[in-house]
């Protein structure tokens, strides 16, 4: 997981990044993954394999 988010992060332009990092540390991750749709307790092996 964490190289998915390098490979995330090294994509984002720099003011994509200052906004994620900003966004990150006044709302919380937790913000960001329910923004996603995915929440913190799916980092665990889903129950569902088409989750993924």
């Amino acid at each position: 997981m964490l190289a998915v988010w390098i490979q995330i992060y090294q994509q984002c332009s720099e003011q994509e990044r200052e906004a994620l990092i900003a966004h990150i540390l006044r709302y919380g991750m937790d913000s960001v993954l329910s923004q996603l749709r995915i929440s913190s307790s799916d980092d665990a092996a889903p129950d569902d394999p088409s989750a993924a």
